[in-house]
């Protein structure tokens, strides 16, 4: 029976093609005809407006490939540089169990959790490491929800600091506002008094002050509402390259009306504080003063514990920004042991034949040296510092590994000649190719 394809990939994600259909399991078998599926952005740049390209021919890596549909305009998933989709066609026969470029995506039933989940994916690991020990001793599997758990652990810690920060220069603004809403309300003190003496209520006096403190936290807030979208605009359209924009934050309805939430509560806060205070006074001696005495014991005490507020969060918030500026100072300076300056790297994608890719890197690398100003050239299959990366197995002749033990894996890098020269990385033995 020949093997199935796991071909239900726009159908688990849920995805409803603009146009044409998805894949089929025929589609992903050995010899199969060859089938593309373009994304919206490919569709409109490369074909006339409103032409459809479905039965057409596109060819890749010089192979004809039938368009058989094309993606809605909000479909991301995880790169939304990805332009063309094609069939998984993988050979469980010929396969290398080494192999680990591939992901599985599923989902869940209504029902299950993710602590099972997580026990069954364990149970397949350990049938796998009983059954092939030689390609599966010491490997792991690991499962992901990709609405809770990216980012992961790490990042929503990260996150968190940056929000802890956040809300520290918020709570330093706020005792900053407050202190100057205490002595305004100081110098208005002669004024409340004669309002108060002259008939006016307190429910009166409380409504003016609420409504001068209000208006200017919704000032407030509409001024930092308005920030925050612009620069969440400016965010999205210098990562939107990058990562999907459902991983972008945005300003929907939850933002709104927090931020609503957060400014009423200070101007309330900060409005009835010193209203509060202006009515534990002596009204006579206040008329008396004529707005020039000193501050009572109350305010003094008030102002006093917002100003060693201000200074504590201060000092904490300065604290931590400095070792963030140091860590990441230190990160950026730190020796990566090869040569940065004047490094210019250019992705390429070569053709699948062998022959055809050693033809065409070494044109590459003859065209590129021949540019004014290049001084040398390399190939490489992974640039340095990059986390995704080929691992490869690998055994000592004069160290044989045990029944029990894992075989040991190594990064694994594919360079041309002259690769270790171009980056100048040292050779503390031996030589290059």
């Amino acid at each position: 029976m020949p093997p199935r394809s796991p071909l239900v990939f726009f159908e688990i994600l849920g995805a409803e093609l603009f146009r044409g259909r998805t894949f089929n399991v025929q589609e992903g078998l050995e010899g199969a005809a060859r089938v593309v599926i373009l994304n919206h952005r490919f569709w409109q740049d490369r074909y006339e407006a409103g032409s459809d390209p479905t039965g057409e021919s596109l060819i890749l890596n010089r192979v004809p490939y039938t368009v058989i549909g094309i993606l809605p305009r909000d479909f991301e998933f995880f790169n939304p540089q990805v332009e063309l989709w094609v069939p998984l066609s993988l050979d469980p026969r010929t396969l290398s169990r080494d192999r680990r470029d591939t992901i599985g995506v599923g989902r869940m039933r209504d029902g299950i959790t993710m602590d099972q989940l997580h026990d069954d994916m364990e149970n397949i690991r350990r049938e796998l490491e009983r059954e092939y020990p030689e390609s599966n001793r010491g490997f792991v599997i690991d499962v992901l929800n990709l609405q809770y758990d990216i980012p992961d652990r790490r990042g929503r810690i990260m996150f968190g600091l940056l929000q802890g920060a956040v809300m520290f220069v918020l709570l330093i603004a706020c005792v900053n506002i407050a202190n100057l809403l205490l002595a305004r309300t100081q110098a208005r003190r002669r004024e409340i008094a004669l309002r108060a003496s002259l008939g006016a209520g307190r429910l009166r006096i409380v409504r003016q002050l609420l409504t001068e403190s209000i208006l200017l936290a919704a000032m407030g807030g509409a001024l930092g509402l308005g920030l925050g979208i612009v620069g969440l605009r400016v965010l999205a359209k210098s990562f939107a390259a990058l990562v999907p924009s459902y991983w972008i934050p945005t300003v929907d309805t939850r933002v709104i009306l927090v931020t609503f939430g957060l400014t009423a509560l200070a101007g309330l806060l900060f409005g009835l504080s010193p209203a509060w205070m202006s009515f534990k006074v002596n009204l006579a001696e206040v008329l008396k003063e004529g707005g020039r005495g000193s501050m009572g014991a109350d305010r003094r005490f008030v102002s006093r514990a917002l100003v060693v507020a201000e200074i504590f969060f201060s000092v904490i918030f300065l604290g931590g920004g400095s070792v963030l500026v140091e860590s990441f100072v230190a990160l950026r300076n730190r020796d990566p042991g090869f040569d940065m300056e004047n490094l210019l790297t250019v992705t390429l994608v070569l053709p699948d034949n062998d022959a055809e890719q050693i033809a065409l890197a070494e044109r590459i690398i003859e065209r590129a040296e021949s540019l004014p100003g290049v001084l040398d050239a390399t190939l490489v299959s992974s640039l340095p510092l990059n986390i995704y990366v080929n691992t490869g197995a690998f055994s000592v002749d004069e160290q044989p590994l045990g029944p029990d033990d894992p075989s040991p894996r190594a990064v694994l890098l594919i360079t041309s000649p002259g690769y270790l020269d171009t980056l100048s990385f040292p050779a503390l033995r031996g030589r290059f190719f």
